[in-house]
């Protein structure tokens, strides 16, 4: 993911660094401890990123108690688009990757296979969706 957002900003006009990443656990815990390092070390985001929706959860929950607002004071983004995601205040921005479409399309091709093993290995693409929500709705970078 960080490869692919590297991929994404670049010639965009907009910083993004690698090195400001924290690793953590993929879930609302690590989300919240990464926040937490974040902060701790003196940077103040322009946005965060979250790994996961699961991981949001808990940026949201370590911004409040440090009383900030995600989308207000800091803008949150994140991946997966749970369903949850859009009943968060604010709600959240998720870039959708189709888990369920890949699954059932990677097992109708080896099903496939498997009945013909003549047909060809292939590839197809599923397009990820950024469903922009209010956690990004008032993103400017800072100057």
């Amino acid at each position: 993911r960080i490869r692919g957002l590297q991929r994404g900003f670049a010639g965009s006009g907009i910083r993004f660094e690698a090195g400001d990443s924290v690793a953590t656990s993929n879930n609302a815990q690590g989300g919240a401890a990464g926040v937490a390092r974040t902060l701790d070390h003196g940077i103040w985001p322009d946005c965060l990123i979250a790994y996961s929706d699961a991981a949001a959860l808990g940026v949201y929950a370590e911004l409040r108690r440090r009383n900030l607002e995600p989308g207000r004071d800091v803008p949150v983004a994140s991946f997966d688009d749970i369903s949850i995601a859009e009943m968060l205040l604010p709600p959240l921005t998720s870039v959708a990757t189709y888990p369920r479409l890949i699954g059932r399309q990677a097992a109708q091709r080896l099903l496939d296979r498997i009945g013909n093993p003549a047909i060809q290995a292939g590839r197809a693409l599923i397009e990820p969706a950024l469903k922009v929500r209010a956690s990004t709705a008032l993103w400017r970078p800072r100057t």
